[in-house]
């Protein structure tokens, strides 16, 4: 079974109402994550991954690959020169870091029940730390986008 975990190292629910889109996309709330199933861990231990950004490109990611849209999609970490390619072969896919040995090969199905389910807690933690606080345009809007 394939799940996406991860830690928050920095996160500050203050000042939300000035939040700006690259605050947000950047700095809002930064951790490591880790790809894993029962026998592989892709490990993104950096303490600087900014956890909605990368939770909306897996979103996306996510989507193309399940709609066939496309057999491959890359995310590119802009903090560093690593990437992640996600590549769909039939009914599975192949998640190969530039930054690790480590891939992951797992039904395609696993890994948008993992990407779901990751997006829904990240929206969750940020739903429920906003609740009831003055925000930003750019933060409601990724309320919005978060409650698609």
């Amino acid at each position: 079974m394939f799940r996406i975990e991860y830690e928050i190292i920095t996160a500050s629910f203050d000042n939300l109402e000035s939040l700006t889109e690259e605050e947000l996309r950047y700095n809002f709330l930064l951790g490591n994550v880790m790809f894993k199933t029962d026998q592989d861990i892709i490990n993104m231990d950096w303490e600087w991954i900014p956890l909605l950004d990368f939770s909306l490109c897996l979103y996306e990611i996510n989507k193309k690959l399940s709609n066939r849209e496309s057999l491959i999609q890359v995310f590119e970490f802009t903090e560093s020169a690593e990437i992640i390619e996600f590549l769909n072969t039939a009914d599975n896919l192949k998640i190969s870091p530039s930054f690790s040995s480590n891939n992951i090969e797992i039904p395609i199905n696993e890994f948008d029940s993992g990407v779901r389910n990751f997006y829904y807690k990240i929206g969750l933690l940020i739903k429920e730390k906003t609740a009831n606080k003055v925000v930003s345009t750019a933060l409601n809007k990724y309320l919005t986008f978060l409650q698609a």
